[in-house]
């Protein structure tokens, strides 16, 4: 029984270091998405951008928001 007890903290630290090794992966993958929406946004003016490329930007913004990792700058609701 102590063994099985044993086994069991292995396989809660094997599973606690997997969830701190995918945080540090999600903080990466959101900095990068961030970033190429970011300079995507500042180097193709608005008339150059198709529906697909609008939308995914929109899209990937709202999620940026939605999960906390960009803050409103205001109160109000955004658009």
């Amino acid at each position: 029984m102590a063994n099985e007890g044993m086994q069991n903290l292995e396989e809660i630290e094997k599973l606690n270091n997997r969830i701190v090794e995918l945080e540090k992966q999600s903080s990466t993958l959101c900095d990068h998405l961030c970033n190429m929406c970011a300079n995507a946004d500042e180097d193709t003016p608005s008339q150059y951008r198709t529906e697909h490329f609008r939308s995914a930007m929109t899209d990937s913004y709202d999620y940026l928001y939605k999960i906390g990792y960009l803050k409103e700058e205001n109160n109000e609701e955004r658009k």
